[in-house]
């Protein structure tokens, strides 16, 4: 027996999904494109479970039954009782139409807010390359450690420290993609 469990969380910046499968966890997290910004949590909640029913289709499809786990009690209540109200009901029959096509039953579960931290972090998370280390804090590290930078291991060619930087997405000025994979 395969068991899956999807725990999915939305905000206003995006939604995020932890599907645990096979002793193996793989983790999505999207951010909304701007038509998309829904105004209820409700709508978001509901668009969230679609779009990680979507992601997560190949695997899911190989799953008894699998579960979905959300902080949002209507979400869950209108795909147990398939249906609900207008604001709502495009996307939960697009839902059970997904569920349908892909041939397994779907189970929906609440979970406290508390409980569902990963999938709550997933989907706030920013840009990568939003961040950035503050030069008055690097120097202070700098002209206490004495090191030689050679590279900045997260970085992009916006933000970067040094001549050679690896960017955590595609970028062809960086010497690599990916953090902690340098030579």
């Amino acid at each position: 027996m395969v068991t899956a469990t999807v725990t999915i969380d939305a905000s206003k910046t995006g939604w995020g999904a932890a599907l645990n499968m096979n002793q193996q966890e793989i983790l999505a997290s999207v951010i909304w494109k701007k038509p998309l910004r829904l105004r209820s949590s409700n709508q978001r909640e509901a668009r969230a479970i679609l779009h990680a029913m979507r992601r997560f289709r190949k695997r899911l499809k190989k799953a008894d039954q699998p579960n979905i786990l959300t902080d949002n009690q209507i979400a869950v209540m209108n795909i147990k009782r398939k249906a609900a109200a207008s604001t709502l009901a495009q996307t939960v029959r697009k839902i059970l139409k997904e569920v349908q096509k892909m041939g397994i039953v779907l189970n929906a579960n609440h979970v406290k807010g508390i409980d569902n931290r990963k999938a709550d972090a997933l989907s706030r998370l920013e840009l990568a390359g939003d961040y950035e280390i503050r030069i008055k804090y690097l120097n202070i590290v700098l002209l206490s450690q004495d090191p030689k930078l050679e590279a900045d291991m997260f970085a992009t060619k916006y933000n970067k420290k040094c001549a050679i930087y690896y960017a955590p997405t595609s970028d062809e000025e960086a010497a690599g993609v990916g953090d902690l994979q340098a030579d």
